[in-house]
């Protein structure tokens, strides 16, 4: 099991800059508590990618979310291209979510998420813990509008025992 926390330049205000995306997709980026990004620019192309169970996690996550949570998908309605990985490994969508580190509910909520979503997709192949996960959550502070890159490698069972301090992640230190 492998998380790795890195300093992140994906940010809403960055996400805002790209020329191409129409003000319908602008508003959803302003707005949504939960965005799901695609990949830019995934292997030499020019071209942003989602992974191919970002429509089946979109759709889940959707039905979910309670307490008037909102998930919207970072791209031009119509324009949504998704990549196919044939490794036999689960690839979540990268998600970006903007917090307030101190009273943060979201973070755990959306691991939560992630977790019932393997499981209800996948469970056949889950009860051997042997499918490797990779997921890629983008925290931004609200405050700061500094992002964080939570990257997670490894069993579906260690998506259980993630337990992430959001506030720890932008302490100086």
């Amino acid at each position: 099991m492998s998380l790795t926390i890195e300093d992140s330049n994906i940010t809403r205000e960055k996400l805002l800059e790209v020329t191409d995306f129409s003000d319908e997709t602008k508003k959803n980026i302003e707005k949504s508590d939960i965005l799901v990004v695609p990949r830019f620019q995934f292997r030499e192309s020019n071209s942003r990618v989602f992974y191919a169970n970002t429509p089946d996690f979109y759709k889940l996550a959707q039905n979910e979310l309670r307490n008037g949570t909102t998930i919207a998908l970072c791209e031009n309605q119509g324009e949504e291209k998704t990549l196919t990985l044939r490794s036999g490994e689960i690839w979540i969508p990268i998600l970006l979510i903007s917090i307030d580190p101190i009273k943060d509910v979201l973070l755990p909520s959306l691991i939560s998420l992630v977790t019932n979503y393997i499981s209800s997709k996948f469970s056949r192949e889950t009860k051997k813990d042997s499918l490797k996960v990779h997921l890629e959550i983008i925290v931004e502070d609200k405050n700061t509008k500094k992002s964080k890159a939570l990257k997670y490698e490894g069993p579906v069972s260690g998506l259980k025992d993630l337990k992430i301090n959001a506030k720890s992640l932008f302490e100086e230190g």
